[in-house]
């Protein structure tokens, strides 16, 4: 059998065995804790650690605003009259919300002020909330806040920052789909073969889903920095640089076969020539990713994940290529049975 005969098995195996566990302890993603702190020698976050020591009390409370608009108009006394009912209830029920402050109008003239916006269209309600569920915090509220005959919403700052990793995992979701497609459109149009494309797409997705996983339990497991962008940046630069490299890798070994030479020694040719240029080429690109891992701002050092999905990806493409090549040999260019070297094109 030619699978068993094939050197290049055991890696194979190797990869597979290593996707299969890199699945299976993929942690949560949203267990993973972002950073998202401003050095200590700046003076905002002195400030804040100044602040905190007089509000040891509320330390942990999140702020929810929950925002009434009716649109250009001015809110008009049912309105109001419905969301003063509104308050009321979460006064009632402010240890079922867990909430430990409530500022609305009715505090005094000066809250009224600061609440009501001056065309009278738009009134807030500023709740404080202790919990650490931001998501189940989000839910709960937007219905407990919702008045009659008005247009209602919440926001805060972590409600945002909430929305802003949800709104990025979607962002991920797309952007895996759409480097998909294009990236098999690309190499359809470089190698005219359904084969070849359905290849590089593998290897470089095995070494994208194998070095997510390994940057997420470093996260979880040894505080590596992290940032809601880490999987789409660790994702955007493997399939961009992983299929630059697949490109060079099987051309070689399209030249190779042209020249006479049968699939085994082809692929090690094509490994000689094409991987050292390649390790070089990745080892470039994992040495400056590397090195933002001695940056301060938490976006730039999480980035550091990338340097080690690019040292998965050079170990997957300079181990895994060599054995679709054998086992595949002229067949990765089907139908393309014609492997004379081309001439330059001017195109």
């Amino acid at each position: 059998m030619a699978f068993l005969k094939n050197k290049h098995s055991i890696w194979f195996i190797f990869w597979l065995a290593l996707l299969s566990l890199a699945i299976f302890a993929m942690p949560d993603e949203s267990s993973l804790k972002s950073d998202q702190s401003v050095p200590d020698t700046y003076q905002s976050t002195q400030a804040d650690k100044l602040a905190n020591q007089f509000s040891k009390k509320d330390r942990g409370a999140k702020t929810v605003i929950a925002v009434y608009n009716n649109g250009k108009d001015p809110l008009v006394a049912d309105q109001n009259k419905a969301i003063d009912a509104t308050v009321t209830s979460l006064k009632a029920n402010a240890d079922k919300y867990h909430i430990t402050g409530i500022t609305d109008i009715s505090d005094g003239a000066e809250e009224k002020s600061q609440l009501v916006s001056k065309d009278k269209s738009t009134r807030l309600v500023q709740l404080t909330v202790k919990t650490d569920d931001i998501p189940k915090m989000k839910q709960t509220l937007a219905r407990a806040t919702k008045a009659e005959h008005v247009a209602s919403y919440i926001t805060g700052s972590d409600i945002l920052d909430q929305d802003f990793g949800d709104a990025t995992s979607k962002g991920i979701a797309k952007t895996e789909v759409i480097a998909i497609i294009f990236i098999f459109i690309v190499l359809i149009f470089v190698f005219k073969s359904p084969i070849t494309p359905l290849l590089s797409l593998a290897t470089v997705g095995v070494s994208a889903i194998v070095g997510i996983s390994l940057v997420y339990n470093m996260v979880k497991y040894f505080g590596l920095a992290y940032s809601d962008l880490t999987e789409a940046f660790i994702i955007i630069v493997l399939f961009g640089i992983g299929t630059d490299y697949n490109i060079l890798l099987y051309n070689e070994f399209r030249s190779s076969l042209s020249q006479g030479l049968d699939k085994i020694k082809a692929a090690r040719e094509a490994v000689r020539v094409g991987g050292r240029t390649i390790l070089y080429a990745g080892l470039s690109v994992l040495i400056g990713m590397g090195t933002l891992y001695f940056s301060d701002f938490y976006l730039y050092k999480s980035a550091f994940g990338i340097a080690i999905g690019v040292a998965v990806l050079l170990a997957v493409l300079l181990t895994l290529n060599p054995f679709f090549m054998t086992i595949f040999g002229e067949k990765m260019f089907w139908p393309k049975k014609n492997f004379e070297e081309e001439g330059e094109s001017r195109i």
